[in-house]
């Protein structure tokens, strides 16, 4: 069992990376909304979620209610229901009391290290895969419970960009999934249903209607 934990401690090495910067900016993004840490942190593990975190501190910021924050959280999540689909014929040998804690840990980054791993023909065990997904959680838990701690003392968060976070994380995300065949156009559709919601919708729901017709676009286009 402990080669196993090493193997996937070490396969998460690059997602530890990529969480520390992403999750130190959370944090104080958070407690400029108003976030405690200990808000902070039962977020972190309770929803581990780093596209939705951001986006909910956003409308948080912007003095949206729990209604559109929950909404707009399940529509941006819709896509752990393919990912699990791909995964699940590789897991079914596992019974759903130990499919639970993968399927809490699933992210885009621990989807693409056990998909990658699959597809090279490799099986990796149970243990290294929650080995894997483990770390990956603390090591986002850990560093958006740190940037909470220090937020205060940036006085200005803009002035080291950190306004910035939500946009070019979500900027990030697209252009890594724009790779031809339409995505581009349902893009384009989320921006402009987005931009039209807010000209009729109350509060922020024009972010989750913006979600919505993306969703049911690139569903349809598949």
């Amino acid at each position: 069992a402990v080669p196993d934990i090493l193997r996937g401690v070490k396969r998460a090495t690059p997602i530890v990376l990529g969480y520390a910067p992403l999750g130190l900016a959370f944090g104080v993004l958070a407690r400029e909304v108003g976030l405690t840490p200990g808000a902070v942190l039962g977020m972190s593990l309770i929803v581990f979620a780093g596209s939705a975190q951001f986006l909910a501190v956003a409308m948080l910021g912007q003095g949206a209610g729990i209604l559109p924050i929950t909404a707009a959280t399940f529509f941006i999540n819709l896509r752990h229901l393919l990912m699990s689909a791909a995964l699940s014929p590789h897991l079914r040998r596992f019974g759903p009391g130990r499919l639970l804690p993968l399927a809490h840990h699933l992210t885009d980054e621990s989807f693409a290290l056990h998909s990658a791993a699959y597809q090279a023909g490799l099986d990796p065990s149970y243990v290294e895969m929650v080995a894997l997904n483990t770390t990956a959680q603390a090591a986002w838990v850990a560093s958006t419970l740190a940037g909470s701690l220090i937020a205060r003392v940036f006085q200005d968060p803009g002035a080291l960009g950190l306004d910035f976070a939500l946009p070019a994380m979500f900027i990030g995300l697209l252009a890594g999934r724009l790779t031809g065949g339409g995505e581009g156009a349902v893009a384009g559709l989320a921006v402009l249903a987005t931009l039209a919601g807010a000209y009729f919708l109350p509060d922020n729901w024009n972010i989750v209607f913006g979600a919505a017709i993306a969703a049911a676009a690139g569903a349809l286009r598949r």
